[in-house]
């Protein structure tokens, strides 16, 4: 068996999620692990790599909180 090199490791942040596996950037596997970000109140950028579930919850709690925000911003409450 020759040597293969080049792998990193992929693992979900979430708590007690344990997600995780070694896979070929760029790779189908490594395609299941996605880094999101958002700023947080005080102007600080928070990235955190999730598993193809937690990165889909994620993007649900962000579509709600841009629908609120658009609300927000036409004078609603």
């Amino acid at each position: 068996m020759g040597l293969q090199e080049g792998f990193s490791r992929y693992a979900c942040d979430v708590k007690d999620c344990g997600k995780a596996k070694y896979a070929v950037p760029g790779s189908t596997a490594a395609a299941e692990y996605t880094t999101r970000s958002y700023i947080d109140i005080n102007g600080q950028t928070i990235s955190q790599m999730l598993c193809k579930e937690h990165a889909a919850a994620y993007d649900a709690i962000v579509t709600q909180h841009d629908a609120e925000f658009a609300e927000f911003m036409k004078g609603g409450k």
